[in-house]
């Protein structure tokens, strides 16, 4: 999502960017967030939509990607206004 913001900020005339940096979006709320209480994202789905068989929560994928991503979006759009 921020490589596509990236594009949009830089070539706004683009809408494509903004276009794929939402429907990447909308993926990550049906496919990814695992919509149990007090959980996280899957790993990833198989193409079908089943959750691998990996771990919620690990050093490498919650507490840095994820995250970073929600705070560069978030941090960006709030400043589109």
């Amino acid at each position: 999502m921020v490589g596509f913001l990236n594009g949009y900020q830089r070539f706004p005339e683009q809408k494509k960017y903004l276009e794929a940096a939402e429907d990447i979006w909308e993926y990550i709320k049906n496919n990814l967030v695992d919509k149990r209480a007090g959980s996280e994202w899957f790993w990833c789905v198989s193409q079908e939509g089943e959750p691998a068989k990996k771990p919620i929560v690990e050093s490498w994928k919650c507490p840095y990607h994820n995250g970073r991503m929600c705070f560069e979006v978030i941090r960006r759009l709030g400043n589109a206004s």
